[in-house]
């Protein structure tokens, strides 16, 4: 199921936990973004979360969701990408995924922050 074409003005929070979730597919990570910003900041804890999951070898989601903490803003936001975006977690990585939480760091909207 699309997760883009869910009801979204009713979505309870388990529903946008799924919904954010959606962004890891990359047959329509880009809806599920462009949809997910019609719920505003009720979906900062989401994304933060997601976030805060182990990094894989695709950061395609990670960047869309670091981009939109930092487009939507506010303290919860910027804090959850602080935490979530510490280059110091990059050592403990494997070099696939090593390289691809660099490509979410440095497109990423920390990416001023961390020079």
């Amino acid at each position: 199921m699309n997760p883009a074409r869910q009801d979204r003005p009713t979505l309870s929070d388990q529903k946008i936990e799924e919904f954010v979730r959606g962004l890891d597919n990359l047959r329509w990570n880009l809806q599920v973004q462009a949809d997910i910003f019609t719920l505003g900041e009720r979906a900062v804890p989401a994304r933060v979360r997601f976030l805060h999951q182990p990094p894989n070898q695709f950061p395609e989601g990670r960047v869309l969701v670091a981009e939109a903490l930092g487009r939507i803003g506010g303290e919860s936001a910027l804090q959850g990408l602080l935490r979530a975006l510490s280059p110091t977690k990059l050592s403990d990585l494997g070099p696939v995924v090593r390289l691809a939480e660099e490509e979410v760091q440095l497109d990423g909207p920390l990416n001023d922050l961390w020079s």
